[in-house]
């Protein structure tokens, strides 16, 4: 197993960790998750968490969490604080919550005016024509929650460029990629020959030692 590992609450929040953690390492200096050894794994809801947090610590594994935010009791807050390096309560109280919060109204638009000529909308109406603003993150969230396991956050993540993408997830990821940042590259035997200085052979002549 790799040196790091961020828990999800589930599949919708590793999707959006893994769509944004995309954009991030293609469009900018961010050395990849994958390559740095960092896994995100998903669980079934945040009870579990705290869980997974202190095994994987246990075996020497960083550990960071990220979940939605609810009403918990001070034991349960303290569990989180007790089982990961990083755990990071978002300000919503859920993935979809925060991607129509969090995301430009012209992108949440592509995303539902591409599902609408897919034929994907589902049990959500979207208009054929676009609706007043206030209206798109109703629709938005509405197209995210009938068809969670879909990866639809992913998608709608995709069309947002880097300044675009949810800070709270940015955020929290950024705060990994400082913890695993490029490696130094290796010094090939070639450069180690290349910058060797060049060894002259003795001068002068006389006769052999007989020495050993």
């Amino acid at each position: 197993m790799g040196p790091g590992v961020i828990v999800a609450e589930g599949i919708t929040e590793q999707a959006a960790l893994l769509a944004t953690a995309e954009k991030l390492e293609s469009d900018t200096s961010c050395y990849p998750l994958d390559l740095s050894g960092v896994t995100i794994f998903p669980v079934e809801g945040d009870g579990s968490m705290p869980m997974f947090g202190a095994f994987f610590r246990a075996l020497g594994i960083r550990a960071y969490a990220f979940y939605d935010k609810k009403p918990r009791t001070a034991k349960e807050t303290q569990a989180f604080f007790d089982s990961f390096d990083v755990p990071v309560e978002t300000p919503y109280q859920s993935m979809e919550r925060l991607l129509v919060t969090e995301i430009p109204v012209d992108r949440q638009w592509q995303f539902l005016d591409e599902l609408r000529q897919a034929g994907e909308q589902g049990q959500v109406g979207v208009p054929s024509s676009r609706p007043a603003d206030a209206q798109v993150p109703t629709l938005t969230e509405q197209a995210l929650k009938s068809n969670k396991g879909n990866a639809y956050d992913a998608r709608l993540i995709e069309y947002c460029d880097v300044a675009e993408m949810p800070p709270t997830i940015v955020t929290f990821l950024m705060s990994i990629y400082l913890q695993f940042p490029r490696p130094t590259p290796l010094v090939s035997v070639a450069d180690v020959g290349k910058a060797a200085p060049s060894q002259s052979p003795p001068q002068g002549g006389g006769e052999p030692s007989d020495n050993v």
